[in-house]
């Protein structure tokens, strides 16, 4: 029993397939307005972050909000390396600026990383 293949010629087979393509793309454009990123809830000082945390965690936020960007890559724990210490730190201030309702927030990750990293760095 041998294989048998079918080849397609191009005009046939994927012309349609494209104008099909084409087609949807267009009603997808005409039906759907663009999307408008939502407003994100900035706080402008560091004030403004500390006041909205609990009362046992503003310490230490403080102290990483004052804190320099290091610029070598450091191990955060022996399993795990940030090798770009500017992105981290970044997304740790996101955090810390989406306050307790973030979902590291809430589940203490936040509060763990910036232990370690008061021991680490200090």
């Amino acid at each position: 029993m041998g294989l048998t293949f079918r080849l397609f010629r191009e005009e046939t087979a994927v012309a349609p397939i494209l104008l099909a393509v084409d087609n949807t793309q267009a009603a997808l454009t005409e039906t759907h307005s663009p999307v408008v990123p939502l407003p994100v809830k900035s706080i402008e000082s560091a004030t403004n972050v500390e006041t909205i945390w609990p009362t046992e965690m503003r310490e230490i936020i403080k102290w990483f909000m004052e804190l320099e960007t290091p610029t070598e890559s450091f191990y955060l724990e022996p399993h795990i390396r940030v090798i770009g210490p500017e992105k981290f730190f970044a997304s740790l201030r996101r955090e810390i600026e989406s306050g307790p309702s973030c979902p590291r927030g809430r589940n203490g990750a936040l509060l763990h990383d910036l232990d370690i990293l008061r021991k680490k760095l200090h």
